[in-house]
């Protein structure tokens, strides 16, 4: 790309980056352009960054809704309502449910949670490793920027590097905020992980010193649920069936028999699913 494409590309840019104020003078001269358009091309790459990053939280957020109400409607079928628990489930419901959002995951198992503290310690390690990264990178831009300046104010190029300084500034200050939020980022989920690991293996403690039913954990009951349902799919056919054998003429001896045969199996599976619905609800 010749040198005027860039001139016009980072003239449009700080238009819009100064969203009509008057932009500073600078040096029209090819050293002062490829800088200006290097810039350029840094800051629209963390706009597209900052953009993919808002579509991909409003992607989750959509998700998260379509789970809750699909669990909303689970529960409701199942017959489980918040009044039904006693006030130490409702804690345990509502610690686990803080817990899952703050950790971002979709269910509320074991492996679940523990994924999500492996990967939020690891994210830990990143966060650490990147803030000393940026440290070592923000030494480094320092001390040159200070041998640019130095050399600066012996050459004819001293309005551009003027022109640079703020901005330099300006960039190592933010920088350093950004940094500093990081770092307290990093301690705030370092410090609430523990908090969170050691919370679960107490719940656990809990659990197995009351001597929990397992009957009323989510995959038990969604087990129950299933045999509900081929239950009452079972039912459907012979449902059918019967009705066609009230259709017979009243006559015929073999089809009461079967008529009867067909009723007494009904009872069957109708006190069996009644069993088992009461069952779920104790």
């Amino acid at each position: 790309m010749d040198i005027n494409m860039k001139y016009r590309e980072v003239q449009g840019w700080l238009d819009q980056l100064f969203a009509g104020s008057r932009v500073p003078e600078y040096e029209h001269n090819e050293q002062t352009i490829d800088i200006l358009y290097q810039l350029m091309q840094r800051n629209r790459a963390c706009d597209r960054d900052t953009q993919l990053l808002i579509q991909d939280l409003q992607q989750k957020a959509k998700e998260y809704a379509s789970e809750g109400h699909r669990l909303a409607a689970v529960l409701r079928r199942l017959n489980l309502k918040p009044a039904s628990l006693s006030q130490s489930g409702i804690m345990s419901l509502r610690t686990l449910a803080n817990l899952a959002y703050l950790l971002r995951v979709r269910d509320a198992s074991d492996s679940s949670f523990l994924l999500a503290l492996q990967t939020l310690k690891d994210e830990i390690d990143r966060t650490q490793e990147a803030v000393i990264k940026e440290k070592q990178l923000l030494d480094q831009l320092t001390l040159k920027s200070k041998m640019h300046m130095l050399s600066a104010l012996h050459s004819k190029n001293m309005a551009l590097y003027l022109l640079r300084i703020p901005m330099l500034e300006q960039q190592s200050v933010e920088e350093k905020s950004q940094m500093e939020k990081r770092t307290k980022a990093a301690s705030f989920l370092q410090t609430k992980a523990h908090e969170y690991g050691t919370h679960i293996a107490k719940l656990k403690e809990n659990l197995k010193k009351v001597e929990a039913d397992s009957s009323i954990f989510h995959e038990n009951l969604v087990k129950k649920a299933q045999d509900l349902q081929k239950l009452q799919e079972q039912l459907k056919p012979m449902k059918q069936k019967l009705q066609n054998y009230h259709d017979l003429p009243p006559d015929i001896s073999q089809a009461k028999v079967k008529v009867a045969e067909l009723r007494q199996r009904v009872r069957e599976l109708e006190a069996e699913m009644a069993r088992r619905i009461d069952l779920m609800r104790l």
